[in-house]
């Protein structure tokens, strides 16, 4: 089964998350991005 990590940098929030190929949510998570 191959994964992959999708990264999302936005102005707030920081959001990670791993899926599979067929579009399974195997993790994420969400933090502050503590932008300058």
């Amino acid at each position: 089964m191959k994964t992959y990590i999708g990264i999302d940098l936005g102005g707030t929030n920081v959001r990670v998350a791993k899926v599979t190929e067929f579009g399974e949510v195997l993790s994420q998570v969400k933090g502050p991005s503590y932008g300058m």
